[in-house]
């Protein structure tokens, strides 16, 4: 079986934010505890794949976690998902076969 992005992308859409493509494959609410008192921050946090990185013989690829500011907790979606806070290359992702 051959390692793709094609299946990811379907199954979980992607977005485009400075010219790059990602897969988002999770996203949680995320309640940031670095923050003390009136300071703290809620946000969206996420993995997310970039579409061109090389998948390595066994299906590893950087993974990047991204952080969205919550515009509004009662809406949907809660963030602009294509407007990243921050992204940061943080470990491996495995994409599975199809």
């Amino acid at each position: 079986m051959e390692l793709t992005y094609d299946k990811m992308k379907e199954d979980y859409g992607s977005i485009k934010y400075n010219n790059e493509e990602y897969i988002i494959v999770n996203e949680i609410p995320y309640y940031d505890y670095q923050y003390k008192g009136h300071n703290q921050q809620e946000y969206y946090k996420g993995i997310a794949v970039k579409l061109g990185d090389e998948i390595d013989e066994d299906g590893f690829v950087p993974a990047y976690e991204m952080k969205w500011d919550i515009k509004n907790k009662d809406e949907i979606p809660p963030c602009d998902w294509n407007s990243p806070k921050e992204i940061t290359e943080n470990g491996y992702y495995q994409i599975e076969e199809i």
